[in-house]
């Protein structure tokens, strides 16, 4: 699994190209050439960008799915609603479609972020008040979340 760090602050062009932050596809070397799957953010209106073999990845829990239930073809719909593929360009650009660009809802300025396995692309003020939200206690969140995990075995 690849695991990405770091949260960069980007513009997108009047064409919604966005250049890709050097810091980031140096934490891709290997893969970059693959390319990226784009899609709307599960939680949150951003978007999430997947290395392809995360992607893969995703797509192999997904597929387990039993789509002979209502449901769940409803939830495989929803996530797949706008999932396309990217490459960056000669200038080290990733072409974002409108339609996801204005479900992000996605201006100039534009934040590229890690989430472990991903990015997350968020408008800029989308994002500030997202991670500055008062009435978001970390310290409450982080016990809720992480409070029950086992602890891990550092032999």
């Amino acid at each position: 699994m690849l695991y990405f760090i770091g949260s960069h602050p980007c513009k997108l062009d009047d064409k919604n190209r966005l250049q890709f932050p050097v810091a980031l596809k140096k934490q891709l070397e290997g893969v970059l050439h693959e390319g990226f799957v784009i899609r709307r953010g599960t939680h949150s209106r951003c978007l999430e960008l997947y290395p392809i073999s995360e992607w893969k990845k995703e797509m192999d829990n997904i597929s387990q799915i039993n789509q002979f239930i209502p449901e769940n073809q409803a939830f495989i719909r929803m996530f797949l609603a706008g999932a396309n593929f990217l490459e960056l360009d000669a200038s080290h650009r990733l072409l974002i479609s409108k339609d996801l660009a204005e479900y992000a809802g996605l201006k100039k300025e534009v934040r590229v972020t890690s989430a472990i396995n991903k990015f997350e692309i968020w408008d800029l003020k989308a994002y500030e008040q997202t991670v500055n939200n008062p009435d978001t206690d970390m310290a409450t969140l982080s016990v809720k979340v992480m409070g029950n995990m086992p602890p891990l075995n550092n032999q």
